[in-house]
């Protein structure tokens, strides 16, 4: 996929070279710019690791039908995993709480 065609699927990175946002939107639009410019330079294989754990911890059909694709939740599920230590569980709560609830 191209970056265009990528940024669709994010709620917060539009393209913007600096980040229009503060707090807890900021770190979720840097995810997303993180995201876009790393799929878009085929590193999938770095992120079929990350899906891989996804799954493995039973999130593969945590808002499955829903945007964004897996490979973005699983780079926030790993960057949720490394910065709060919790669990899966815990991880679907904050994903609705802070990454789908912060974006107004």
């Amino acid at each position: 996929m191209t970056k265009d065609e990528l940024i669709k699927y994010c709620r917060y990175y539009k393209g913007e070279k600096e980040c229009p946002y503060k707090g807890n939107s900021a770190l979720m639009w840097d995810y997303e710019r993180r995201w876009c410019n790393e799929s878009e330079a085929d590193s999938d294989h770095y992120y079929a690791r990350m899906v891989e754990c996804y799954k493995k911890d039973g999130l593969e059909d945590f808002h499955a039908n829903e945007n964004p694709p897996i490979s973005l939740k699983a780079l926030l599920y790993g960057r949720y995993l490394h910065w709060i230590d919790g669990s899966a569980e815990a991880f679907r709560e904050w994903y609705d709480e802070y990454y789908l609830g912060e974006h107004k």
